[in-house]
């Protein structure tokens, strides 16, 4: 079976997981890049809309906080779920998949 190279990174942070273990500090690492490019726009709103236009720069700043606190409650689902999935994850098989995908 040929992955796709999202169902490809996936497996591959699943597996990661399931040889190093799950911590916080995996997903915020994973974040990093999305939360900041969130930041430039969040500062950009700060430091030039807010001064001009506080009620839209605010908006926006708001709306950038509110995208990065939803990912934080995305990750903490996560976290507490992961102790389930590792047991009901067929891991041999995804071993499988990723080598299959390799060669």
């Amino acid at each position: 079976m040929k992955l796709t190279k999202v169902q490809r990174k996936m497996l591959l942070g699943w597996h990661h997981t399931h040889e190093y273990g799950m911590s916080l500090a995996f997903f915020l690492r994973k974040a990093l890049t999305s939360w900041a490019l969130l930041a430039l726009p969040a500062a950009a709103a700060y430091f030039i809309i807010v001064p001009n236009l506080p009620g839209l720069g605010w908006t926006v700043v708001g709306l950038c906080i509110g995208a990065a606190l939803r990912d934080i409650g995305y990750y903490r689902i996560g976290l507490d779920f992961w102790p389930i999935r590792d047991q009901i994850v067929d891991w041999q098989r995804v071993t499988e998949l990723l080598d299959a995908d390799a060669g």
